[in-house]
C-alpha cells in the first residue's frame, strides 16, 4: 500500500488537512452527482410537498448535504428547524410548545431520524402534517418517506474531497484511497480518520529525523 507523499518526497505541513475541524459537516461541500444541485433538490422537495428522506450508509455525506441544503432553504424564506440526533437518542429535543410556532413556511430537518423510537417518529410526522410544516429526514435505510436523494461515495468523489482538503500539500495515491474505501465500506468519515492518523504518523516520523 502506498503511503501519503511517500513517492513524492514531500514533507508534511504544520497542520493536518484531515483534522475534524476541516472535515465536520458543513466544513466541506457536498459533491453532487451530475445533473443534481442544491437548486434541483429544492425544486424536487417542493414537488414532494416538502416531505422526504435522504438515505445512505454511514459516512456517505448525508449530514454534509443536510447542512448545505439548510442554508439554501433559508435563502428562500423557509424557517429551518435543524435537529441532529446522536446515537441512541430516542427522543426529540422538541416540545409541543416549540411545535406550536411551526407553519407552512417551516421546514423541520432531522439528521439521524432512525435514532428515534416509533412513537417520536409518529408524533413528529403527525405534528408536521397538522402544522403543514415540511419534514426532511436522513436515515441509513428507507423510513417510508419519498426519497429526495441517495448518498454514496465512489473513488471519484473521494478523490475530489481529498483534493479539496489537502489543496495540493498532501497528494493521496489512488490505490491508497481505493484501499481505504474498501476497508471502510465506502464510509468517507472513516477514510478521513484513517488519512488523519497516517498523516500524523508521517509528521511524527519527520520530526524524529
Amino acid at each position: 500500500m502506498t503511503d501519503l507523499m511517500a513517492s513524492r518526497g514531500r514533507s508534511p505541513g504544520d497542520h493536518n488537512p484531515f483534522s475534524t475541524r476541516f472535515t465536520r459537516p458543513g466544513a466541506i461541500p457536498y459533491i453532487f452527482s451530475p445533473g443534481t444541485s442544491c437548486n434541483a433538490l429544492r425544486k424536487r422537495l417542493a414537488e414532494l410537498i416538502w416531505t422526504a428522506q435522504i438515505i445512505g450508509p454511514h459516512g456517505s455525506g448525508k449530514s454534509t448535504l443536510i447542512h448545505q441544503l439548510s442554508a439554501a432553504f433559508a435563502q428562500v424564506d423557509r424557517e429551518v428547524v435543524l435537529v441532529t440526533l446522536n446515537d441512541r437518542q430516542r427522543k426529540l429535543p422538541i416540545t409541543r410548545t416549540d411545535s406550536r410556532l411551526w407553519n407552512d413556511e417551516t421546514l423541520v430537518i432531522i439528521d439521524g431520524f432512525e435514532q428515534l423510537n416509533w412513537w417520536n417518529r409518529l408524533w413528529l410526522q403527525q405534528i408536521c402534517g397538522k402544522r403543514r410544516a415540511g419534514l426532511l429526514v436522513t436515515a441509513h435505510t428507507d423510513v417510508g418517506l419519498p426519497t429526495l436523494e441517495e448518498t454514496t461515495v465512489c473513488l471519484k468523489t473521494a478523490k475530489t474531497i481529498v483534493a479539496h482538503l489537502s489543496t495540493g500539500q498532501c497528494p493521496v495515491a489512488d490505490d491508497l484511497l481505493a484501499d481505504y474505501l474498501r476497508k471502510h465500506n465506502g464510509n468517507m468519515r472513516e477514510v478521513l480518520f484513517g488519512l488523519y492518523d497516517q498523516y500524523e504518523q508521517i509528521r511524527h516520523n519527520s520530526h524524529d529525523r
